[in-house]
């Protein structure tokens, strides 16, 4: 039975300097987070640092100068839901800025600043917005990657990219917005001749094991997803071009600043992602089919101060759902899938042809004792009493658990767990890390900087070395506000 969605798709530590104002040298914390510094191209998987404070480039009119201090401030958000880095070329999806301050200051030229790119430069276009001057809403619409764009990437990858706009107001209040994109990565021959001969060797040949041990399967499965990825590994084997290896999909992202009841706030939310590997002709948005499906929900950060109170901060950093084989369970012809919440993990693997159990992550394998070869026997887990569970489950199950929804098995990644890989010792090994969130206030604790760091997937691998890098979901938000009493004017 074909899955639902579990995540929809809706869609820095940064302490903003404040104009005029002299600033408390920002500490650098250690992040618990894997993330970027850079929300334009980033190189995924790069431990997390902070943003550079900004250098304040207004100074107060002190010629009206009096002992009433002035409420200085700077809030600032920042989005990028997704990061790639293919054969060393990056990109970047769902980026969105937004500024406000009391003055103009070194990235900001007004009181707001916004800026949208459902996809940067060199072939997206970004939106930008500016206050007092150009306050929009501006937007760029919508298009494909293709023949008539950049051909440093038309032959990298293919791409639906949505809509981008910024706008701001005097008030100041500034937001930027990123509509959804779906990314195709595809095995051109432009993107292997960038990879190295360890991968590209044995691409033909692993790819068939894969549709060998999966394509007695396909017959019994009602769903038609196994037969979907076998007939889909039938094609690449003739043509490795024929069809995307991933599809990512990502949604909407958004991040705004804005003064209002004497305090300073920023947002940010970049879009969670839906990551499929080996996607099959029948996979559409709302129903993804492949060999895997990785799923990222968004994350959120948010800041604000108000010169007198300690500045707050929250993050919610992302999480991921792996769906790994789906159907394969629907397809075994002993195995009901209304009855899989019943049986133990370790019986229904039981079940599975040895071929199969080969291509399940490898914690499981080591429980089994199978050690990764497809011709191994896996050892029993199989109770006494039937339905029973036996002293393997509670480990297997804490790590993967079969699912009846997908007629596959789920493993459910949060802050804090292990690298996990899937499909390892194929050519469509991908590994999953989720990261994590972090705070930096600054020393009298009226700024504070945040950073929810969203997912890193690296796939194309080749004696550890992944040829394809994602960073999935990284939001920013900081904010500093103080009051400052202008000294008066020197008299000659």
């Amino acid at each position: 039975m074909k899955k639902l969605l579990l995540l929809a798709l809706t869609g820095a530590l940064i302490v903003p300097a404040l104009p005029g104002a002299a600033q408390t040298p920002t500490p650098t914390p250690t992040p618990t987070a894997t993330a970027t510094a850079d929300p334009g191209l980033p190189v995924p998987g790069a431990t997390a640092t902070p943003t550079a404070t900004p250098t304040a480039t207004a100074t107060p009119d002190l010629s009206q100068a009096t002992a009433t201090p002035t409420l200085t401030y700077a809030g600032r958000g920042l989005t990028r839901s997704l990061g790639i880095s293919l054969a060393g070329n990056p990109l970047a999806f769902g980026v969105t800025t937004s500024r406000t301050a009391n003055a103009a200051t070194a990235d900001c030229d007004g009181v707001a600043c916004a800026t949208g790119a459902a996809a940067v430069e060199p072939f997206g276009e970004t939106a930008t917005a500016t206050s007092p001057g150009n306050p929009g809403p501006n937007e760029v619409e919508a298009f494909n990657l293709g023949a008539d764009t950049d051909p440093q990437f038309e032959q990298l990858l293919t791409a639906s990219v949505g809509s981008a706009s910024a706008q701001t107001s005097d008030q100041p209040s500034s937001a930027g917005v990123a509509n959804g994109s779906t990314i195709d990565i595809t095995l051109t021959q432009t993107v292997i001749n960038q990879l190295p001969p360890e991968l590209t060797d044995g691409l033909n040949e692993g790819l068939a094991q894969i549709g060998d041990a999966l394509s007695p399967i396909a017959e019994g499965d009602p769903t038609g997803i196994v037969g979907g990825v076998t007939d889909t590994l039938e094609g690449l084997i003739g043509d490795l071009g024929s069809g995307p290896l991933m599809r990512i999909q990502i949604g909407e992202s958004a991040s705004s600043s804005e003064f209002a009841d004497a305090s300073v706030e920023a947002r940010a939310q970049a879009a969670g992602a839906i990551i499929t590997v080996l996607p099959t002709p029948d996979s559409t948005p709302l129903l993804p089919e492949g060999l895997a499906v990785i799923e990222v929900t968004p994350s959120i950060a948010s800041a604000s101060a108000d010169g007198t109170n300690r500045a707050t901060a929250a993050a919610e950093a992302s999480v991921a759902r792996i769906t790994l084989l789906p159907g394969v369970l629907d397809g075994i012809p002993d195995l009901d899938p209304g009855a899989l919440e019943d049986l133990p993990l370790g019986d229904i693997i039981d079940m599975l042809p040895p071929e199969v159990v080969g291509l399940l992550p490898a914690p499981i394998l080591d429980v089994l004792g199978a050690g990764g070869d497809p011709s191994a026997e896996p050892t029993t887990t199989e109770s006494e009493t039937e339905g029973e569970a036996g002293p393997l489950d509670p480990i297997l199950g804490g790590f993967m658990q079969a699912d009846e929804d997908s007629g596959g098995f789920v493993i459910d990644l949060s802050t804090g767990s292990d690298q996990v890989c899937i499909l390892e010792g194929t050519p469509l090994e991908t590994c999953v890390l989720v990261g994590g969130t972090s705070e930096n206030f600054t020393d009298d604790g009226l700024g504070v900087g945040v950073l929810a760091a969203g997912v890193d997937v690296s796939a194309l691998r080749a004696d550890g070395v992944a040829q394809l890098e994602l960073a999935v979901g990284r939001s920013e938000a900081g904010v500093a506000a103080a009051f400052v009493t202008p000294a008066p004017p020197t008299t000659p």
